[in-house]
């Protein structure tokens, strides 16, 4: 059994050498046996990557198209999808090559996961306080990527997602590793009574956090739990910890108020 703890942190260490990212471009290695994958989470200083808004469309596009070139990926198979914090699963086919990667219009629409078994076709989410989960089958050589805010994580997206992998790709739970990456913590994200009545219907009240006449909700530990209750082993589930709306290393829609956002990116290695 793999342990994923042991490879993300070995990896991380690793590529800490050469100076990259906080989080860096993660590969795989002690799995070299299988197909591997790469994984890389942006910070500010890569710029934004939303090309949604037509203010920013050049510049989120340049900094695409750098990064993909730098980590030696094609952004011309890179897949985006219009996520609306639906509980929306996305198999990725061969001809879905491209999606998003340079047009907004043209990516999955009404999505909030992707999942794919394809080699050299990169997934990519954008954040900005919603959660980034990565997931990679090292057995199936399946690979996710769900954006889970708080409404994703009400519908159980991430829970959804390991049944769709179950289902869809034959995997075993228990060979899967998730990295929920940078996003807001439980310390910073207050919620009103909206979100307290949703966590009551989606039998998620126990990350409801009463402190000072506050509440707030712990989206790192809910989306843990519905990684485990699918059978996902817990030593092979990583959480970053970092909250992106304490660190100015990574935008926050909450504290910035406006349109950039960071990505989260994982491709098979062929």
């Amino acid at each position: 059994m793999i342990k994923g703890r042991v490879i993300l942190c070995r990896v991380r260490a690793w590529h800490r050498e050469l100076n990259s990212f906080i989080i860096g471009y993660l590969l795989l290695e002690n799995i070299s046996e299988h197909n591997g994958a790469g994984v890389f989470i942006t910070k500010v200083g890569d710029g934004s990557f939303s090309i949604k808004d037509e203010q920013g469309i050049l510049v989120g596009l340049k900094n695409r198209q750098q990064i993909f070139a730098e980590k030696k990926l094609a952004l011309e198979k890179a897949v985006f999808c219009q996520q609306t914090h639906s509980d929306h699963i996305f198999i990725v086919r061969e001809s879905d090559a491209g999606r998003g990667s340079v047009d907004f219009n043209t990516g999955i629409p009404d999505t909030d996961a992707l999942l794919t078994n394809l080699p050299e076709i990169t997934l990519m989410i954008l954040v900005a306080d919603c959660v980034p989960i990565l997931l990679y089958d090292p057995v199936k050589k399946v690979i996710g990527a769900v954006h889970a805010g708080w409404k994703g994580t009400m519908k159980h997206i991430l829970e959804k997602t390991i049944q769709k992998m179950i289902v869809k790709y034959d995997c075993d739970p228990k060979d899967i590793i998730a990295e929920i990456g940078p996003s807001i913590g439980p310390d910073c994200f207050e919620v009103g009574e909206e979100v307290v009545l949703a966590a009551e219907v989606a039998k998620l009240t126990q990350f409801v956090i009463h402190r000072n006449d506050r509440i707030y909700f712990d989206l790192w530990a809910s989306n843990k739990e519905q990684l485990t209750s699918t059978g996902v082993n817990e030593d092979n589930i990583q959480i970053e910890g970092i909250c992106n709306h304490c660190s100015s290393d990574y935008y926050s829609f909450r504290r910035d108020k406006n349109a950039n956002r960071f990505a989260a990116v994982i491709a098979l290695k062929n």
